[in-house]
């Protein structure tokens, strides 16, 4: 089975978002586990285990409670990586968000983004698969980078008119409304931003469309050398999440759903490297952590959206995959 994976360059904005706190690369190198030589290798990518735990540990190290914010505004001036190059040849902000739809794998595999357009307000939002929420300063920062960049490509009448997350509101969200200048939502189905619809036609400043083309191309080709995605993997992931809340489907349940028998599908897992419970359990791992973010339920309700018949048996399981408890887990994350 192939493993979600993020770029190292998701890891790096952490990481130089965390410098402006005294905290050093090599210590949060050695906290996370990974080489911090891999910061300046731009092809690199890290399991998305080791994404989730970058920002959701390293915004706690740092007793930032707008770690997020601060870091996109910090870094919107310096180009990401290619995606950025090639979002920034236009033609149009339509040119460059859909650029940014069609290379989003470059930065996560699971990363789901989309942009709708109804009544005249263009929607563009985030959701990582498999999670219920997002870790928020992740959230922020994707979100505020958007914002952020949008403005340098079309100029400041780029504005938003509604700003949503999918995490429960911080303490403070005076440093959301200085940024953003809008209504601010929270515990959204997504994290993006909403404008008018008329924006999308706005000319980006600079864009040169022979150089796009070479972007692209490159673009592409990054693309393609990514490995393929498990799909059987990913529907079954799919299916158990949709039919949660509350029962879990069994793996006969499964199998019917995906129009396959029990032992293929069995067989099948197999050959991924993994099991129907292995997939179980790390749907309902990715679950509880979006949950816990979300601040809005309390452990018992949570462990039964998960499919457990009694709390203990779901504080165990979560012991196992974090080595704490949900509501001291919880507790540090909002901290």
């Amino acid at each position: 089975m192939t493993p979600s994976t993020a770029c190292i360059k998701a890891i790096r904005s952490c990481v130089l978002g965390a410098a402006r706190f005294g905290v050093a690369p090599d210590e949060l190198a050695r906290r996370l586990e990974f080489d911090p030589a891999l910061l300046v290798d731009p092809h690199v990518r890290v399991p998305h285990a080791l994404f989730l735990r970058a920002w959701e540990e390293v915004p706690a190290l740092c007793g930032a409670p707008s770690f997020g914010l601060g870091a996109a505004e910090l870094l919107c001036d310096a180009p990401f990586d290619v995606v950025d190059y090639v979002c920034a040849q236009g033609p149009t902000l339509r040119q460059a968000i859909e650029r940014m739809l069609r290379y989003q794998r470059l930065h996560h595999d699971d990363a789901e983004l989309t942009l709708t357009i109804a009544d005249g307000q263009a929607r563009l939002q985030l959701r990582l698969r498999g999670t219920a929420c997002a870790p928020r300063h992740f959230a922020e920062y994707a979100v505020t980078t958007w914002f952020l960049r949008a403005r340098a490509l079309v100029g400041p009448t780029f504005a938003a008119r509604r700003v949503g997350f999918q995490h429960g509101p911080p303490a403070d969200i005076e440093p959301h409304r200085r940024i953003f200048g809008a209504p601010l939502a929270f515990r959204e189905v997504g994290s993006g931003l909403e404008f008018r619809a008329e924006l999308l036609e706005a000319p980006v400043r600079g864009a040169d469309p022979s150089l796009a083309a070479l972007l692209e191309r490159h673009a592409d080709e990054l693309l393609a050398r990514l490995p393929a995605r498990d799909d059987l993997v990913h529907r079954v992931k799919t299916h158990v999440v949709r039919a949660l809340p509350g029962e879990l489907p069994s793996l006969e349940a499964t199998a019917k759903a995906l129009a396959t028998s029990t032992r293929t599908l069995q067989r099948a897992l197999q050959a991924e490297g993994t099991t129907y419970q292995a997939l179980v359990d790390e749907v309902r791992r990715d679950l509880s952590f979006g949950y816990l973010r979300e601040g809005q339920r309390t452990v018992s309700e949570i462990a039964f959206l998960l499919g457990f018949t009694e709390v203990a048996t779901f504080t165990r399981a979560f012991r196992r995959w974090t080595g704490s408890v949900p509501s001291v887990w919880r507790q540090r994350e909002g901290s």
